[in-house]
């Protein structure tokens, strides 16, 4: 038990010095930046996206002038909700989506 003791006195020492000296070298490997982030997230209930659908009321709510820098989304539900898209091969549908999500922010992007 001391000897767990001592270590973990010591463990807490290493560790702050190790916070003090990377707080004086900060300034070097980190800087600030505001950024917008856009998350959101979506249920498509196993269903394969057609080529019509239209992502932009979800993807720019408000007709931004000034896109976000990062968007996160989180879509649920991609796979077909049956045994044989867990069991196997499945389906494609991972790949269709995010070929749609990437043509709609690229097409965005271009249109700015």
């Amino acid at each position: 038990m001391v000897g767990n003791l001592a270590r973990s006195t010591h463990t807490k020492e290493m560790q702050d010095y190790i916070n003090k000296e990377l707080k004086t070298q900060e300034s070097k490997f980190s800087s600030e930046e505001n950024l917008k982030v856009f998350v959101g997230s979506f249920n498509i209930a196993g269903v394969k996206p057609y080529d019509s659908v239209d992502l932009s009321p979800w993807l720019f709510p408000f007709k931004m002038q000034n896109s976000p820098d990062i968007y996160v989304l989180g879509l649920q539900e991609i796979m077909e909700l049956k045994a044989k898209a867990f069991v196997g091969k499945g389906s494609n549908r991972v790949d269709l989506w995010n070929k749609l999500i990437t043509d709609s922010l690229t097409k965005n992007d271009q249109a700015s």
